[in-house]
């Protein structure tokens, strides 16, 4: 079991101030608990409120040793800039939290709004991001900004505790694709072991026959009409054989593979079916070498609980686009849990694609671009039969960034005229909020839509 997510809560205040600061931390500390438990959240509270810089320096000193996932800084009463900054510059991802006044009439309690919209007023692009919260941790605002924060932040540990392989760099021209491990190490915090093609030969070549058998008789199952001898599944068994021994065996948490030209020559498998089956497991493996694809499903998995699919953008039809991906879905995507195993459908003697047809309901879509910049929408996939053979879904009610309605041809505008990568990350269920907030901790910034007009525009990330 993963160790839970560390959430530290600190009270800043001045004792000039009237209200009743004591019964306010009080009633704070009480509905966090209650808030965050069911999260699986570990609360840390300090018990010693900063009121002075000595004791913000001192606390400081903690903070930076103890390393909490979130730094939440209550502005129990307004306070001046040198309580905050030693905190600040602790380099925690921190919220600055203020709370409504106890009552009305007399002088003003506590000036807690007023506090941190001062604090907030001096941050500059260059400083450490912060995240505000107003309210009592009971009232719906507050719950889903700081559950959308626990969210993202939980995705963000997940990458930046990742092992993630790079198996023989990108497919031939991919140059979209390419991104050094040390760029990407950097940026994520992820450890990219970048691996040959070779290395996944030797490991196919050394599958005992046996289990490859066993494989092959699991698979034969799965065809629309199973083989009374799974023989010719034999290299689609053993590549995926030799992929698990390479990934999971050594504890991998995301895959990047290059999938073509090479394999289906050496191996004489396609390994899209056995790319499924790791999404199965709680594996992403990106096809083509697509390693922030891999990141991107990671993140998402992170965020939703769910299995994630890499997609193409494929086709429109009418008020709905069609994306599409060659047999690579994990079964819990699959429209009644329904999916057939079948051969290639460009190489028809060549084994073996996952076929299944996306299950309707609410999806998002996050793409990490590159080490600067990531994607995010979502949408709803319609209930529909197959578009294409392979895995396909039919998307429509596109929504950019969580606020901005596209059309179908404002969606290809915006693909096209940012020059987005062609695989696209997707997870069942409304993610957005979550995924722009883990956008901004990892200091990317999120790309903007490009709605269809009909003059060409040179358009930048």
């Amino acid at each position: 079991m993963p160790a839970p997510l560390r959430v530290a809560v600190v009270s800043i205040r001045r004792p000039i101030f009237r209200g009743d600061q004591d019964a306010v931390w009080q009633r704070s500390v009480a509905g966090l608990e209650r808030l965050l438990a069911p999260e699986g959240v570990a609360l840390t509270v300090l018990p010693t409120a900063v009121t002075d810089p000595t004791s913000a320096a001192d606390l400081a000193i903690d903070l930076g040793r103890e390393r909490p996932d979130l730094v939440l800084l209550q502005a129990t009463t307004f306070a001046t800039a040198d309580l905050y900054a030693p905190l600040l510059s602790v380099g925690r991802p921190t919220g600055l939290w203020a709370v409504p006044e106890p009552d009305l009439g007399g002088p003003l309690p506590l000036n807690s709004l007023c506090g941190v919209n001062f604090i907030r007023s001096l941050d500059r692009p260059h400083d450490p991001l912060t995240k505000w919260f107003y309210g009592w941790p009971e009232q719906p605002a507050f719950r889903a900004r700081l559950l959308t924060t626990v969210r993202a932040l939980r995705a963000l540990r997940r990458l930046r505790q990742a092992r993630v392989l790079a198996i023989g760099g990108t497919a031939p021209t991919f140059e979209r694709f390419a991104l050094d491990s040390e760029t990407v190490a950097a940026r994520f915090g992820c450890q990219v072991d970048a691996k040959p093609l070779e290395l996944l030969f030797e490991r196919v070549a050394r599958v005992r026959e046996p289990a490859a058998l066993d494989l092959a008789a699991e698979l034969s199952a799965g065809l629309a009409a199973p083989l009374d001898d799974p023989t010719p599944l034999l290299p689609a068994a053993r590549l995926e054989l030799g992929l698990r021994e390479l990934a999971l065996a050594s504890g991998y948490d995301a895959v990047a593979l290059r999938c073509w030209p090479e394999l289906p020559e050496r191996c004489g498998a396609m390994p899209c079916a056995a790319v499924a089956r790791l999404f199965d497991d709680g594996c992403p493996t990106a096809c083509e070498g697509d390693l922030l694809g891999a990141l991107s499903c990671l993140a998402l998995a992170a965020l939703s609980g769910r299995d994630p699919i890499l997609m193409d953008l494929s086709h429109q039809v009418d008020e709905q686009l069609i994306f599409w991906h060659c047999g690579n879905g994990p079964r819990s995507q699959a429209a009644g849990g329904q999916v057939t195993l079948q051969n290639h459908f460009n190489r028809p003697d060549t084994p073996l694609v996952r076929q299944m047809v996306l299950a309707p309901g609410d999806t998002t879509m996050l793409r990490f671009v590159d080490d600067q910049a990531a994607a995010v929408f979502d949408g709803v996939w319609a209930a529909a039969p197959a578009a294409f053979e392979g895995v396909s879904g039919w998307l429509h009610r596109v929504t950019w960034n969580g606020e901005v309605a596209l059309s179908p041809a404002d969606l290809i505008a915006t693909v096209l005229d940012r020059r987005l990568p062609h695989h696209y990350a997707f997870a069942p269920g409304q993610w957005a909020d979550e995924a722009m907030e883990l956008a901004a901790w990892l200091g990317l910034r999120l790309i903007e839509p490009s709605p269809h007009r009909p003059a060409a525009r040179r358009e930048a990330l």
